[in-house]
């Protein structure tokens, strides 16, 4: 974008509930002289996002919680406000045009009255020749990983590497971050209290659904704890 002629560029990063290294990205995002702008979501992602899906038994493909799809909407509409409150032209994110759909939608939805897309939009580049474009830079992060993750409060998923290998398929021990093998342990029953649809308390105990949430087991006792 500097190369093109533009200027006061400012990368925005949404917490949605994922764990965020902002030093390391403030340093990314100097590396090209752009201004690194973190935005609080977990809220907004909770009421927007996780208490309607729940509602609604949200799922993908009748299996799986809906994910990353409802924190899109939010990270948009942070984005927008954002480039709405210092009068920015031109609103980028980076998806492909295969995973264009819902970044660009959301931005519409969100009011956006200056330009915006993706600067891949109109090109056929894979993630790993973006990734190689990175490297050339010193940015190996997405190289380096053997996986694809997106992570948010209500759910963690990860695709790619050797999930996408119908001959070879393996789920690496390392990618189960929010659990742990205690397979001689016996099922555990969790009793989950709700009002209006929305879930307010678990085993009795009230939760906030802007914390995440652990469930801690023993061979004694099985715990349920908000972090």
């Amino acid at each position: 974008m500097q190369s093109l002629g533009f200027a006061n560029i400012e990368a925005v990063a949404a917490n949605v509930g994922t764990s965020m290294d902002k030093p390391l990205l403030e340093q990314t995002v100097a590396r090209f002289g752009a201004r690194f702008v973190y935005r609080k979501g977990r809220k907004a992602f909770v009421e927007q996002g996780v208490k309607p899906a729940i509602r609604a038994h949200a799922k993908y493909l009748g299996n799986y919680p809906l994910s990353s799809s409802l924190s899109r909407p939010v990270i948009a509409s942070l984005a927008v406000d954002h480039a709405t409150s210092i009068g920015s032209r031109l609103l980028l994110h980076t998806a492909n045009l295969s995973q264009n759909s819902l970044p660009r939608h959301s931005i519409k939805r969100s009011g956006f009255s200056g330009s915006f897309g993706s600067p891949y939009e109109r090109t056929v580049i894979s993630r790993q020749q973006k990734a190689a474009a990175l490297s050339k830079f010193g940015l190996t992060f997405v190289t380096d990983r053997k996986w694809r993750g997106d992570e948010n409060l209500w759910c963690r998923e990860f695709e790619s590497g050797p999930l996408d290998d119908p001959e070879n398929f393996s789920i690496p021990e390392e990618a189960f971050d929010w659990t742990r093998n205690i397979a001689a342990e016996q099922p555990v029953e969790v009793k989950l209290g709700f009002i209006d649809g929305n879930l307010v308390s678990i085993d009795d105990r009230d939760v906030a659904l802007t914390r995440p949430l652990k469930i801690c087991q023993s061979s004694e006792d099985a715990l349920v704890t908000w972090n």
